[in-house]
C-alpha cells in the first residue's frame, strides 16, 4: 500500500502462567503501578490505539482523545471523536491508519486482538509485563487454530519493581 510506513506495536500484561486475565480479577487489580504506568506512556507516544471491544468497554477513560480503532463484528463506523468501529480488516485498517496519518499504533488487547494481529504478520514489536502470578486459569494470550511459529528477538529486559514485575521488549521476525 502506498504512503508513510506504519509501525504496529503489541502490549500486555500477563502472569507467569501467560494469562492476560484473571476470572476474578480486571487488568487494573493485579497490573502492578509500573506497568500501568508504562502502558499510560505508551499510549501518549502512539498515533492510534487499537483494541478490541471488550478491551475497549474497559478502557474508555484511559483512551479519552486518542484515536482508536475498535475490532468487533460490525462493519466499520465512525463514531466521531477519532474512534472507529471495524470488522477485522488488514485494507479497511490500513486505509484507516494511511488517511489519518498514523505512523505508530499500539495494540492493548485483548485475545482475539493480538491473535489476529501476530496472525496477520504485521507486528513490528511486543512489549510483555510479566506480574509475579500465577492464576491457573483465565484467558491465555493467544488463540489461533492454524498458526505458523514465529520467531521473536529479545531486545531487553527489565525489572520494573521489586516484586519482581519484568519488562520484556521483542522485535518480531516477519
Amino acid at each position: 500500500m502506498n504512503g508513510h510506513k506504519i509501525h504496529i506495536t503489541c502490549i500486555n500484561g500477563s502472569s507467569i502462567d501467560g494469562r492476560i486475565t484473571d476470572v476474578h480479577r480486571h487488568f487494573h487489580q493485579w497490573s502492578s503501578q509500573e506497568d500501568q504506568k508504562f502502558l499510560k506512556s505508551e499510549i501518549k507516544k502512539a498515533d492510534c490505539i487499537i483494541v478490541g471491544y471488550i478491551t475497549y468497554k474497559r478502557s474508555v477513560n484511559l483512551l479519552k482523545n486518542k484515536r482508536t480503532i475498535v475490532f468487533n463484528r460490525r462493519n466499520i463506523k465512525y463514531l466521531g471523536n477519532n474512534i472507529y468501529f471495524i470488522k477485522p480488516n488488514r485494507k479497511t485498517l490500513f486505509k484507516i491508519l494511511h488517511s489519518t496519518q498514523s505512523r505508530k499504533a499500539l495494540v492493548i488487547g485483548g485475545m482475539n486482538t493480538y491473535s489476529w494481529f501476530i496472525k496477520q504478520n504485521i507486528v513490528d514489536k511486543w512489549y510483555i509485563t510479566i506480574e509475579p502470578y500465577f492464576f491457573g486459569t483465565g484467558l491465555p494470550l493467544l488463540k489461533i487454530k492454524e498458526f505458523k511459529p514465529k520467531n521473536a528477538r529479545l531486545e531487553s529486559v527489565k525489572r520494573i519493581n521489586n516484586k519482581g514485575t519484568l519488562l520484556l521488549k521483542y522485535s518480531i521476525n516477519k
